[in-house]
Formats: structure tokens, C-alpha cells, sequence
């Protein structure tokens, strides 16, 4: 009896394109087709919106930073005391066992544990300085002085005019990698020179520099602010001993750990003039706005379901009153109600199964167009990024395609009791 009701089912969906159930149909699959594939683009766009700006901030600032609890500015230099140690020390987490977190709750704290645990560490300090140029300009510029172990990668792709600075000459050079924006404000080119002036206590002293390369990141803030410098510059500056740094940016392996991480690196490992916070914490602001991308996100996919179920029940109804004949023929020969019904729920789900591949497809092939293109653009002032990005998880837009026709064809279980209230006799007079 399967075979026979798939059949009918199947033979159903072969209509007359020209026909009024025709017409209902084509629309039922193309709004079907229309809301898998903005689920797709909404979710791929979010997904790259998050990742492309939080791995950005992951670059210039690493995981999780540690520096002097007795800071009370966000970047005094208090030089961190035993650096390579306190280093060597993080950088040996591989996995953290029965850790005793923090919590809200009777106890105080909850067991957590997690596989994975550091992956890299960099040291790094930060000297506020100001820039003056021989067109006389000048802006405050906080430099961040980097060691020659820096991953040079990231300085790498963010470049956009020369060289990253040289970190392995014997003596530094005397150069910076400033950001676009520092350069366009300051008037400044690849190779050109400009002073730098620093305040030390009740002196200030003065240094020639030039411009090594250019980056953009498209974090307006940071890139406003910063500059990279030789480390060897900040030590010789304000008169520290080699191996002397006022931050150590982290990397850890799995970013869902990063929580348990930071804590237990804050409580386990580090003596109690030192502080770790998460660059979630720190920068805050930027975290919680891609955090509310996610209400927008399961808003979408609720609305789109939505759209679906509703334009698949109309579809429906429209379809089981033109087969209002069929149904009584049905009856008279003997079919049960729910056999029939079981017709009209499979030809919905050959409908359902065209729709839905046409929106992956659709979909699919909208994404990977920006992907490859980069064809809509975007304000980074605004958003951080020059265009929309695309982040294409293949078992997302699978669970999608299923997810939603799997529910729509749930929702079409109760309109289907329609058939179970056709009288045979009136449905075989039925016009």
C-alpha cells in the first residue's frame, strides 16, 4: 500500500504548469525556495560578520592579556616581573583537570575541566608617544613594541603599502608599521621621516623614525591609536633591561574554552600582582554587538520558517480542494482517511523537496558569488569590514534544508484532517 500511495503522491505533483494548481504550486515552491535561501545568506553572513572581526581582534591582541594589577591606567608601564617564566609557565597548559571556577551560585564555584589549553604566548608592551611631521602635524600614537617571535603572518595580512618592520637586525631599526589611517591623517608616505616625542616623568626626549609599511585592519579604533615598533625601542626608551615587558597576550587553542582558560590562568598560574583578562572583557563592546547578531539570526530563521509553513498550509488547503473528487473516488474504493492523508502529506513533501533544494541552490550559489567577488560592499567606519563577509558551514545549510521542511511538513499533519471530514458522496458531486 506504500508503494501505491507514493505513487499517487509522486503522479500528483506532475501538474499542468497552466493550471490554477499550477500556479498555487509554483508559487508554494519558489516561497519554500525564497525562504531557505535567505535563511542560508542570513546565517553564512552573520557567521562571517562574527568570525571575521573576532578573529581580527584576535590578531593584534591575542586571546587573553596579563599585565600588572597595579596599572591604574590601561597602559602604564609596570613591567611584568619574571616574564620568560610566567611565560613558559602558561604556555605549558595543555588541558585543564577539576579546575574550581567562579560562580553564582550556593557553593561559589562549579567543577570545570577542558582539553585544550595554550597554544602561544607573545610579550608586548605599549608607550604612549606623539607624532609631529615636517608638515607639522601632530597626534597622540600609542606604539606596541613586539619581539621578533610576534607571528609576523598577521602584520602580513593587514599590509597594505611596504614591509612589516625588521625585528631580526642586530640593531633595530628605525622604523614604524603605522595603519592607513594614521597615514592619511598625518600626511605620511613609505619611507618618509618623522619625529617622535616622548614624556618621561618631568623630561621629553625626541626620535627620528620612519615609515617602514602601512596596515589597515578596519577596526577604526585600533587602527586610530596604534603602531608597531621594535620592541627594542620601548626598552631602550624608558631605560628597561632586556626580557622586561608590561603585557603578555595569550592564544589559546579552542575558543569555546576561553572562559575556563582565563580563569584558571588568573587563579592557578599567575602570582597576585598579576591580572588575565579575555579580550571579550576588554573589549566588550565589539563582543556584545556580535552577540546580538545571534537574536537576529534565530529572528530570521524563525520568520522564514514561518513564511514557509504558512505559504505550504494555503498550498495545501488549495490543493486538497481541487482533488476534492479524488478524495470521495478515494473513499468509495475503500481508502482509509489517513492513507489518504498520507497521499497529500507526500506529494506536500515532493513540493517541500523541490523548494528546498532550489533555495540551497540559490542560496549556495548567492554566497559563494560574494565570497568570490566581494560585489556588495559595506562602510568600515560602520562595520569594521570593507565588504559582507560569507562563512559557509556546510552541516548548518544542511541542518537548515532539514531542519525547515522537516517542521513545515509537521505543521501540515493538522490541515490534513480536512480529508478525514469529506463525505464520498458529496466529494463525487463536488464541482
Amino acid at each position: 500500500m506504500i508503494g501505491i500511495e507514493r505513487f499517487v503522491a509522486y503522479r500528483m505533483t506532475i501538474f499542468d504548469k497552466s493550471s490554477f494548481t499550477g500556479y498555487i504550486l509554483k508559487f508554494a515552491i519558489a516561497a519554500i525556495a525564497l525562504s531557505v535561501a535567505v535563511m542560508i545568506i542570513s546565517t553564512s553572513v552573520i557567521s562571517g560578520f562574527k568570525n571575521e572581526i573576532s578573529y581580527k581582534m584576535f590578531d593584534f591582541w591575542g586571546h587573553i592579556v596579563i599585565n600588572d594589577a597595579r596599572a591604574s591606567q590601561e597602559y602604564e608601564l609596570i613591567p611584568i616581573e619574571n616574564a620568560d617564566e610566567i611565560m613558559t609557565d602558561v604556555l605549558s597548559i595543555n588541558r585543564i583537570d577539576e579546575f574550581l571556577q567562579p560562580a553564582l551560585n550556593e557553593n561559589g564555584y562549579i567543577t570545570a575541566s577542558c582539553n585544550s589549553g595554550v597554544k602561544k604566548v607573545y610579550p608586548f608592551s605599549v608607550l604612549p608617544s606623539l607624532i609631529t611631521t615636517k608638515e607639522e602635524e601632530f597626534d597622540g600614537l600609542l606604539l606596541k613594541g613586539i619581539e621578533k617571535e610576534f607571528n609576523n603572518d598577521v602584520l602580513n595580512e593587514y599590509k597594505t603599502q611596504g614591509s612589516v618592520i625588521n625585528l631580526n637586525q642586530e640593531d633595530p631599526m628605525r622604523e614604524l608599521f603605522i595603519s592607513d589611517q594614521t597615514a592619511k591623517r598625518m600626511k605620511l608616505e613609505v619611507g618618509e621621516n618623522f619625529i617622535l616625542n616622548f614624556i618621561l616623568g618631568e623630561t621629553t626626549e625626541k626620535k627620528r623614525f620612519s615609515v617602514a609599511g602601512i596596515y589597515k585592519s578596519g577596526l577604526e579604533e585600533f587602527d586610530r591609536r596604534f603602531a608597531f615598533i621594535d620592541h627594542r625601542w620601548i626598552s631602550d626608551i624608558i631605560g628597561w633591561d632586556p626580557g622586561q615587558y608590561s603585557h603578555i597576550e595569550v592564544h589559546i587553542e579552542d575558543l569555546d574554552n576561553l572562559e575556563i582558560i582565563d580563569e584558571y590562568i588568573k587563579i592557578e598560574r599567575l602570582p597576585s600582582y598579576l591580572i588575565s583578562e579575555s579580550i571579550k572583557s576588554r573589549s566588550s563592546e565589539i563582543f556584545q554587538w556580535l552577540e546580538y547578531q545571534n537574536i537576529n539570526e534565530w529572528l530570521t530563521l524563525t520568520l522564514m520558517t514561518l513564511v514557509g509553513i504558512f505559504n505550504m498550509i494555503t498550498a495545501f488547503l488549495i490543493f486538497t480542494l481541487e482533488r476534492t473528487r479524488m478524495i470521495g473516488l478515494l473513499k468509495s474504493l475503500g481508502a482509509t482517511d489517513w492513507a489518504i492523508r498520507k497521499i497529500f502529506l507526500l506529494s506536500s513533501g515532493f513540493i517541500l523537496l523541490r523548494g528546498t533544494i532550489f533555495g540551497v541552490v540559490i542560496g549556495l550559489s548567492i554566497c559563494l558569488l560574494q565570497k568570490w567577488t566581494g560585489i556588495l560592499k559595506l562602510s568600515e567606519k560602520d562595520y569594521y569590514l570593507s565588504e559582507v563577509p560569507i562563512e559557509i558551514n556546510i552541516y548548518v545549510v544542511l541542518f537548515i534544508a532539514t531542519a525547515s521542511a522537516f517542521i513545515t511538513l509537521i505543521f501540515l499533519i493538522l490541515p490534513s484532517s480536512i480529508i478525514s471530514r469529506i463525505s464520498p458522496v458529496s466529494a463525487l458531486h463536488f464541482k
